[in-house]
Order: structure tokens, then C-alpha cells, then sequence
């Protein structure tokens, strides 16, 4: 049976060796099987986070519980189960201290949901800051966006702070923050130390308590100046980017498996070759790796005659607030004047950027 299976082997690689074609077409498809590999565990690592803020929605709920309803049955059959769980749990304020008493059967629950407040909140999207920055804790964030009407925007904290202490308390992990805030009273001060381009500081946030879901909404971008393109790495033949305060230039933030963004490429050959007189410039932006970036624009040589870069810290991708590819940025003078997302409605965008052209 081996000797079968070894023959068949021999066969089959010979078979694909004579046919270059079906060759690369599996190597693509290894690859890519590789590749959901690591989507796969992404997914499973998700998974378990949102498992575990669940758990702690649920002991949220259920210390509200307790302390609102104040009934000494509900009082004892959680110190039970607590003791049988052998957790441990910092009272609340104002939380009676029970002595150990017999486990009593849970009464049917009567209360309403709209009664019960909900946990604190804070109005900040961030990512870990350890792997970038690593002198610092390996539970520090770093901040990515401010949301507006927001505690987090009234106590002053900006794009780009670096929290590393909660309350007087290092962050042990990235997420713990969520618990901390959720955690922490509402309407009083919570000392944050924060790190703001070197300095420490310890800033005092004063959380609001969630009544509803709150409306995220970040500055508007329009008008915001950026401060260069020098973040990017130029992959094309240009000596050096355009230069944003003497040219208009139109960012264009693309993948090589983008379909609407390949559907883009004409129109935009098309306008470098109408607009190129009156002073615009073309960029396109990819996140990918640049051998991959490489690789598709060797493929395709007239595709993007344009200058083409690599945003290898998706730091102007983060800047420029990019979801989705296709996205097209108007740059005036440095200042973002237009935003459009998609490879539709593209007549309507040429029509609006032509005010900007020399």
C-alpha cells in the first residue's frame, strides 16, 4: 500500500511539474488555505474576548442586581455561589456586608431592565501600544480616535495619548481599560496617567453613566491638514512624493485584490492624463506587503502610471480614517478638501476636485 501511495505521489508531482499553470494556480491556493489558517485564529481569539466580556457584562448585571434589590435571600445566594466559585469580589459602596448564612432558594426575579443603570462609559477607540512602544507596560493603549460629546473629549484627551495607569492601578492588559471604566462610579473623577508626546501626565476623567447607546461621532475631517505624506514608502520609479503644498493631490487607498479599485484605474489613467497641466498629482496608497504591492504593479506596468506607495503603519490610512477601498482623498495645500468612498459616483467626484486644479 505504500509503494502505491509513494508511486501515486511520484505521478501526481510529476503531472503538475509538466503543467506551469495548474503549478502556480495550487501554490496560490496553499497560500491562500495558509492564509485563512491565520484568519481562523484571529477569529477564535475574538471569539474568547467576547466571551470574556460577556462574563463580565453578566457579573455587571448581577452586582446591580444585588445592590438595588437589597433582599438578604438574593444577598446570601450569591455569597454562595461566589464561595462555591471561589471568586473573589470588591464590594460596592454602600453594599451591606453579610455574615454567612444558609443558602436560601432564589425568589422569581421582578424588575425591570430599564430600571437598572447601566455601567460607566468613556468614548475612545484605541489599539494595544506594547508591540510599537515597547518601554512601555504591556497593558498601555494608545489612542486612535476621540469621540465627540464624549467624556473622554471633555476631559481633554487627545489622538495619539498613551493611557498606562487606571485610577491609580497599571493596566495589566490592553482591554482591562473596558473593565475599568465599566467598573469605575460615574460623575467622579478618575485619574488617568497618561503619556502625551513623552510627558506624563495625570489627567482627571469624569465618566458618565450609559443611559443609552450613545452616538459615536468623530471630528469631521474636512478641513483637517495633514502633516506630509513622509510616513509613506515609495514603491515606483519617482525620486520623492509630490510636495502637498504646491500641488493637488489625490490619494487613492487600494488593494491588489480590489476588484472596484481595479474598475477605477481608467478613469484615473484618465484624469492624470487631462488634470496632470493643472497641477494634480495621483498617489495611490496600498497597506499590503510591498513585495505583494511589487509583484501586481510588475504584472500590470501601464495599469498605474501614478506615483504608487506602501502605508507599512497604516499611519495616514489611520489619519485619513480609511474603512473601505476604494477611498479617494482631495488634498489641498495639505488640508483634506474632498472624501469620497467607492468606484461609484466617480463623475460627481471629478466634477467637485476640478475647483481645486489650477
Amino acid at each position: 500500500l505504500e509503494r502505491i501511495v509513494d508511486t501515486l505521489r511520484k505521478g501526481f508531482l510529476t503531472y503538475v511539474d509538466s503543467r506551469p499553470q495548474l503549478k502556480s494556480r495550487l501554490q496560490l491556493l496553499y497560500s491562500r488555505v495558509e492564509e485563512m489558517k491565520k484568519h481562523v485564529f484571529r477569529l477564535k481569539v475574538q471569539r474568547a474576548a467576547l466571551k470574556r466580556m460577556e462574563l463580565l457584562l453578566y457579573r455587571i448585571a448581577g452586582r446591580k442586581l444585588l445592590y438595588l434589590d437589597k433582599d438578604p435571600e438574593y444577598q446570601a445566594h450569591h455569597q454562595g455561589l461566589q464561595r462555591l466559585l471561589g471568586c473573589e469580589q470588591t464590594p460596592l459602596s454602600n453594599e451591606p456586608q453579610l455574615a454567612d448564612t444558609k443558602l436560601a432558594a432564589p425568589k422569581p426575579m421582578s424588575f425591570s431592565l430599564k430600571n437598572v443603570p447601566l455601567p460607566s462609559w468613556f468614548g475612545i477607540s484605541f489599539r494595544p501600544a506594547h508591540k510599537r512602544h515597547p518601554e512601555l507596560p504591556t497593558g498601555a493603549i494608545e489612542i486612535q480616535n476621540v469621540y465627540l460629546n464624549t467624556p473622554a473629549k471633555a476631559s481633554g484627551l487627545m489622538t495619539g495619548d498613551m493611557i498606562v495607569a487606571v485610577g491609580g492601578r497599571q493596566l495589566r492588559e490592553p482591554y482591562e481599560i473596558r473593565e475599568r471604566v465599566m467598573l469605575a462610579k460615574p460623575e467622579q473623577p478618575v485619574l488617568m496617567r497618561i503619556i502625551r508626546k513623552g510627558h506624563i501626565l495625570d489627567l482627571p476623567v469624569r465618566l458618565k453613566r450609559l443611559v443609552s447607546p450613545p452616538t459615536m461621532k468623530l471630528p469631521p475631517i474636512i478641513g483637517r491638514k495633514l502633516p506630509g505624506l513622509s510616513s509613506l514608502e515609495l514603491l515606483s520609479k519617482q525620486s520623492k512624493l509630490p510636495n502637498l503644498d504646491k500641488d493637488t493631490v489625490l490619494v487613492f487607498f487600494w488593494a491588489t485584490w480590489c476588484g472596484p479599485c481595479k474598475a477605477a484605474l481608467p478613469t484615473m489613467r484618465r484624469w492624470k492624463q487631462k488634470y496632470a497641466s493643472r497641477g494634480l498629482r495621483i498617489v495611490t496608497v496600498s497597506n499590503e506587503k510591498a513585495h505583494t504591492i511589487v509583484r501586481w504593479l510588475k504584472s500590470h506596468p501601464r495599469d498605474m502610471p501614478f506615483y504608487n506607495a506602501r502605508d507599512k503603519k497604516r499611519g495616514l490610512s489611520r489619519k485619513m480614517r480609511v474603512r473601505a477601498t476604494p477611498t479617494f482623498v482631495i488634498l489641498k495645500r495639505g488640508k483634506i478638501k474632498l472624501y469620497h468612498v467607492g468606484s461609484r459616483g466617480l463623475g460627481g467626484f471629478e466634477k467637485k476636485f476640478l475647483r481645486f486644479l489650477r
